[in-house]
């Protein structure tokens, strides 16, 4: 239900803003000079709900829909509190964590700014790898592999363009979300972890 709502208020917001308010992008968008000087700290939230173009828009929907049925249902059997509420968790988790790293960076820099879910569809997509590691993950919807090689190729690639800064994509979000993603769900419900290992190792 969550990610339903969630996927349903980020198409509306980003379709609208895409279709003809494009000045949302410069009020809702996550700019650390404003976050951190002038107490503007509703941009941390914000900034998930607007997208640049329909394709950004459209990536970061599927991957958060994908995955967060599968992750919602699973937090859900853990009981009411692991479930909705933990849920909530991890989204509130993954969009704060994901941006704390771009808070840093670019603190001094007012001209710096950025939107969208990427953040926050990281950390989904490695709460899944967490919870299913062999699951199959497609590649450009083509290249079918495990979820847990994936997910190396996808954090050691963030990591590695976040250090050379060559592109405009933000891709400390993404291994930021990547690192809160897969750390919330074994804080939060420690068997996780033993189940991972188990799959993992083939145990």
């Amino acid at each position: 239900m969550l990610t339903l709502l969630l996927t349903v208020l980020i198409g509306l917001t980003s379709g609208y803003c895409l279709l003809g308010r494009r000045d949302w992008l410069w009020r809702g968008s996550l700019q650390p000079y404003r976050v951190v000087h002038q107490g503007e700290y509703y941009r941390v939230f914000s900034h998930v709900f607007l997208h640049v173009d329909w394709l950004h828009l459209l990536v970061n929907v599927l991957v958060l829909y994908s995955f967060g049925v599968v992750v919602e249902g699973v937090f859900r059997g853990w009981g009411a509190l692991q479930g909705s509420l933990g849920y909530l968790g991890l989204l509130v988790v993954g969009t704060v964590v994901s941006s704390l790293p771009t808070l840093w960076r670019y603190h001094r820099d007012p001209a710096y700014h950025s939107v969208g879910a990427s953040g926050v569809a990281s950390a989904v997509l490695f709460t899944f790898i967490v919870l299913n590691p062999w699951g199959k993950i497609a590649l450009f919807f083509l290249i079918e592999m495990p979820a847990i090689v994936f997910g190396v190729l996808y954090f050691l690639y963030s990591w590695w363009m976040s250090r050379m800064r060559a592109d405009w994509i933000n891709h400390d979000a993404h291994l930021w979300g990547a690192i809160a993603g897969f750390v919330y769900p074994i804080v939060l419900h420690p068997p996780v972890l033993v189940r991972f290992v188990e799959k993992v190792v083939g145990v």
